[in-house]
Order: C-alpha cells, then structure tokens, then sequence
C-alpha cells in the first residue's frame, strides 16, 4: 500500500455516510454496486439513476454536517470514535 497503489473499497456501503468514512480512511475508490443492483430490480435504469441520487445527496449531507466543502475535504482526522 502506498502512493503508488489505488485504494478500493468495495463491501458493505449503502449509504453515503459509509462513502464519506472509506474516503476519510483514505480509499481513493468506493463502489457502490449493491445499491444500484437494488435499484435496477426495483426500477430499471431509472431506479439506478435515483440510487446515484440519493447517495450523492447522502454524501453531501454528511460533508456538510462535518465542514467539508469538497471531497478533497474528507480525511481521516474528520473520522470520531464512538464510545
């Protein structure tokens, strides 16, 4: 792992916190398939096109909640244990 390497993460994320947390942990990727695996089921390419929404609108809620303006934003000093 380093620099030089990409970091994924790719297992449980179905809300945009979760997208907000792997980004903060330092993933440069998260992916988001089981989310528009439901929304293709449910409605088709509509139904992934609203799954991307509501994510996107997720994320940004979370970022605005924790100050940051821009993904760039998101690191692991944002990241609070709970007791």
């Amino acid at each position: 792992m380093g620099p030089d390497y990409p970091v994924l993460l790719d297992s449980g994320v179905r809300r945009g916190s979760d997208i907000a947390i792997g980004l903060c942990l330092g993933a440069d990727f998260v992916f988001c398939g089981r989310a528009m695996l439901y929304g293709a089921v449910a409605h088709g390419e509509q139904g992934v096109r609203r799954s991307i929404s509501i994510l996107g609108e997720e994320l940004l809620t979370v970022m605005g909640q924790i100050g940051a303006t821009r993904v760039a934003d998101l690191r692991r000093e944002l990241i609070v244990a709970a007791d």
